[in-house]
């Protein structure tokens, strides 16, 4: 009996969900077709093959992702330098449960599992790591790769890379 005191009361809001429970219904009853294609644009489409869609080797790739923002040198970390000639790649970090880094060396076909304080395909030693990023140091100065970047950024700033 309350709820129609309340629906007496609230003529807008009785309304509403009526409407809104005729909807529903119908909704339910009469489901929304989609209408047929013209026959003329279905003649006109072409399924893409797979060796008709354009696609970029890694070369081309790393030069895209190397290039400076708006002419200036920039690495991936945003950083200003050169990029180093990198003889290894970081592939990936796993952070738990115990910090790894997958480290391909250049001409290399299978990663390598580095952990802190294990050295890197060029004789670095690793001192760090993160999920973003892997802390090393090279001649006694330390950098840091970041993931997906295109050089080493300086930890220390007397440091310079090689």
């Amino acid at each position: 009996m309350q709820a129609i005191d309340w629906l007496r009361a609230r003529p807008l809001a009785a309304g509403a969900l009526a409407g809104l429970g005729l909807g529903i219904v119908l909704g339910l009853a009469m489901p929304i077709r989609a209408s047929a294609p013209d026959p003329a644009e279905l003649a006109a489409w072409t399924d893409y093959q797979a060796g008709s869609l354009a696609r970029y080797d890694a070369a081309t790739f790393a030069a895209a992702r190397d290039a400076g923002l708006l002419g200036r040198n920039m690495n991936a970390a945003g950083a200003a330098g050169a990029a180093a000639a990198a003889s290894w790649k970081l592939l990936g970090i796993i952070v738990d449960p115990d910090p790894t880094a997958l480290v391909l060396a250049e001409g290399g076909k299978v990663p390598a599992k580095v952990r802190i304080g294990e050295a890197l395909p060029d004789g670095a030693r690793v001192v760090g790591m993160d999920a973003r990023a892997l802390r090393f140091e090279r001649a006694g100065c330390e950098f840091e790769r970041a993931l997906y970047s295109a050089g080493d950024v300086a930890v220390a700033a007397g440091c310079v890379q090689d």
